[in-house]
């Protein structure tokens, strides 16, 4: 009985780590256009990817966010006649060419012929960069170029 239990939670770990892995056979996608919607979000459009290989069909797509991140910074300031510590949010940009060295927010978009997604519940004046991935049940293939979507 320890046998199986230790088979099974092999099989499963071992399930797990192919899907994360990066699979030859399937192609890059090729993210179309980001659509502004009221209330505040956007809609994200991709081209369809088709596998190189049959018997690994694409099953699905990975839509990643990366929204701006804010860090603080203080200075002393005159404030009525005295210095006084305050506090600001700066926005940081997020890095152009590159991906963003944070983790992304992760939407699972199930079916290889869905090719659009809404994101909502944005924040008006942050930067959100947005790449697609489509993947397979062996694996993901690699990450669209980005686009950079801000609503004033």
């Amino acid at each position: 009985m320890k046998y199986l239990v230790l088979c099974l939670i092999v099989a499963a770990s071992h399930a797990g780590v192919l899907k994360d892995e990066e699979s030859k056979n399937i192609p890059r996608a090729n993210l179309q256009r980001l659509i502004a919607i009221d209330p505040p979000g956007f809609i994200v459009e991709w081209l369809p990817v088709e596998s190189m290989d049959p018997g690994e069909p694409v099953i699905g797509y990975k839509v990643k966010v990366w929204e701006q991140q804010s860090k603080k910074s203080y200075s002393y300031q005159n404030v009525d006649g005295e210095n006084k510590l305050v506090e600001k949010d700066i926005l940081e940009k997020l890095p152009k060419n590159d991906i963003p060295s944070f983790a992304p927010i992760e939407l699972d978009v199930k079916g290889a012929d869905t090719t659009s997604i809404e994101y909502k519940n944005i924040k008006r004046g942050i930067e959100y960069e947005v790449r697609v991935q489509a993947y397979s049940s062996k694996g993901r293939g690699p990450l669209s170029g980005e686009m950079t979507i801000q609503l004033s």
